[in-house]
């Protein structure tokens, strides 16, 4: 009989880190160009990188560049006044719908008065929001991760810092692909046009939520997410294959909750 004690002990996930903690002169403005260029550049030893600067300039640039690009679709294309024409509407449905308590009505019927009455300020009220949630959605989520490396992956060495510099810098990708789906949009015109499928939904709102789940998958943020994912897997000393996991799988459980709830929204107001 085969010795118990003899059984091989099952081994530790193999490290295939993507980047080592060695000490790099890049400023950050060099990591930022690096990001689209050469990634294991661009994230070279941000475990050793002192200072908020390395997290706050790539991710204040990322969140300008994508409020900027919502402001200029907005005042640039005609498909976005029609958008907010149709979320008067749907305010208004919204308000006149008695599955909602009174006092959630008198919401939406104050949010429809506001929004009618100057178009213009709710553009820029919106871009106002769309900054704020971007930085507050960027805490939280490095954070999570932050969490996920430390007590389930006990990543000792890891810290919050380290990983928001990683989610700074890849964020970077996803804007520059609004700031292009804006230009693109602006050019001809099109608010069906961008760098993911929704661009093949022709006659569909984009307040659609198939539309809006179909733009969810945008090139430029997988780009953005497959570099993360592999960044976090190399912080938390795991494998990429499981980085990746993570990672998308997180991604998809928040397209998945969001697009769910427009549904819903959609469904209440038909």
């Amino acid at each position: 009989m085969e010795d118990f004690n003899s059984l091989q002990q099952p081994q530790m996930e193999a490290e295939e880190p993507f980047f080592t903690a060695r000490a790099s002169d890049q400023s950050v403005l060099d990591r930022i160009f690096a990001i689209f260029t050469s990634p294991k550049e661009a994230l070279q030893g941000i475990e050793l990188v002192q200072g908020a600067g390395a997290w706050l300039w790539p991710l204040l640039l990322a969140v300008l560049i994508t409020s900027a690009s919502a402001g200029i679709r907005y005042f640039t294309t005609s498909a976005a006044q029609d958008e907010h024409t149709a979320r008067v509407i749907q305010y208004e449905k919204m308000a006149n719908n008695k599955k909602f308590a009174d006092e959630t009505r008198k919401g939406f019927h104050k949010k429809a008065l506001e929004d009618t009455g100057d178009a213009q300020k709710s553009a820029l009220t919106s871009v106002g929001t769309v900054f704020a949630m971007m930085i507050i959605l960027a805490m939280i989520s490095s954070l999570f991760f932050f969490i996920l490396a430390k007590f389930i992956f006990r990543s000792g060495d890891i810290t919050f810092s380290t990983v928001l510099i990683a989610s700074s810098l890849t964020m970077v990708i996803s804007a520059v692909g609004d700031l292009i789906g804006v230009i693109l949009q602006s050019v001809f015109d099109n608010g069906m046009l961008s760098v993911s499928p929704a661009a093949f939904l022709h006659g569909m709102s984009p307040s659609d939520p198939n539309f809006v789940l179909a733009f969810q998958f945008n090139l430029f943020k997988i780009w953005d997410l497959a570099i993360f994912a592999i960044a976090f897997a190399s912080l938390a000393r795991r494998s990429a294959g499981t980085g990746i996991a993570v990672v998308f799988g997180s991604w998809l459980l928040r397209v998945a909750i969001y697009t769910g709830l427009m549904y819903l929204v959609q469904s209440l107001t038909a």
